[in-house]
């Protein structure tokens, strides 16, 4: 995703994600979607073990530009129309330039899954990235938005984001450093449930 921060000094395409391991630093392997990558030290984001039960971690705006470009890359189809009309193409509203669409209409081979789902499957990880569609409050009227700062990715423990889920917006995309699967939660309801759904999960 193409971000409004033009002072990133990023080569989004071609920088690798990288993990702390015992060992010094490995990369963090990407789904079949994922561009070609190469060592980028200045890239490197820092996966903490600590468990961040009472807040979340909120990432600096390079490390969210990388992390949010590196989902798009691995689960988003970007040469659809709804992408180029309401996610790549922003208008000016009264809180700055947004975009219109959810990420989450342009995902590749999303699978359905219940919100309960959901919640069992996220606990069984020891910390994940979240991020939600960058939108105008003079569309969301109503229900929130996302509490902290434009495009960023907040890094949560898996209980805390439970609990956190009332004060953040309906739709937000969920992973981890793998960027090897997805869970999301969306705002649409069917005549039964909730509309949640997933990419690179087995959750049947």
């Amino acid at each position: 995703m193409e971000t409004a921060n033009t002072n990133l000094d990023l080569n989004l395409r071609d920088s690798k994600l990288l993990a702390e391991s015992p060992g010094g630093w490995s990369p963090i392997h990407t789904n079949s979607h994922s561009p070609g990558l190469r060592d980028c030290n200045r890239s490197a984001i820092k996966l903490s073990a600590t468990r961040m039960d009472l807040e979340p971690e909120i990432l600096a705006t390079d490390e969210s530009a990388l992390l949010r470009q590196a989902y798009v890359d691995a689960f988003v189809d970007t040469k659809c129309d709804h992408y180029a009309k309401y996610i790549r193409a922003e208008r000016t509203f009264s809180d700055g330039k947004r975009y219109e669409g959810y990420i989450w209409d342009c995902l590749r081979q999303p699978k359905r899954v219940t919100f309960k789902r959901f919640t069992d499957t996220i606990v069984r990880f020891d910390q994940v990235f979240v991020f939600a569609d960058d939108h105008s409050r003079d569309r969301v009227i109503g229900s929130p938005l996302w509490p902290y700062a434009a495009l960023s990715v907040a890094r949560f423990h898996p209980d805390t984001l439970l609990k956190c889920l009332p004060q953040l917006p309906e739709d937000i995309y969920v992973f981890d450093s793998s960027v090897s699967w997805t869970l999301i939660l969306t705002h649409e309801h069917d005549r039964k449930r909730r509309i949640c759904c997933s990419v690179g999960l087995d959750v049947t």
